[in-house]
């Protein structure tokens, strides 16, 4: 029999909190300074609010050989399929390789500002945005974090 979790939720008590309290300033933060890193750091809560809303719903159950929780995991990806591709991107940045089956094939740009030559002028800045390749269509991560973003704050209205 599985060991039930344990719950240090470092001052967050309950998903709308954690939502409101780590979510949304980290894809605040990417938003007003799009990197890498912040595409990282606004990924994984985006992602992972999903487990707060199931253990706020399901206390003292465990995600892991969950087919209850396979299910309501299954029903948020269908209801926002750019979870999945936060969940991919969220898994990839922490372990670096995916033995599992992925949505995301690749990731290409480097996310950041550059300075560029547009038209005769120099220091024109233009984006060189992250974008997802995901079952053969390409994603702009900040178009997939927005929908997820959306999808989420519709949840804890």
């Amino acid at each position: 029999m599985a060991r039930p979790p344990v719950y240090l939720n470092f001052a967050f008590q309950g998903a709308s909190n954690f939502w409101n309290g780590v979510a949304i300033p980290a894809q605040s933060r990417y938003f007003d300074e799009p990197t890498p890193f912040h595409a990282v750091q606004a990924a994984w809560p985006v992602w992972h609010v999903l487990e707060w809303v199931w253990h706020e719903h399901n206390p003292g159950q465990d995600t892991r050989n969950n087919p209850a929780f396979d299910d309501f995991r299954a029903r948020h990806l269908a209801a926002c399929p750019e979870l999945k591709l936060l969940r991919d991107v969220t898994d990839a940045s922490k372990h670096c390789g995916l033995a599992r089956t992925t949505s995301v094939a690749n990731v290409t740009g480097t996310g950041q500002y550059a300075q560029g030559f547009i038209s005769g002028m120099w220091a024109v800045e233009h984006r060189d945005p992250l974008i997802i390749e995901a079952d053969g269509t390409s994603h702009v991560f900040d178009d997939v974090l927005r929908a997820a973003v959306t999808y989420w704050n519709n949840q804890f209205r």
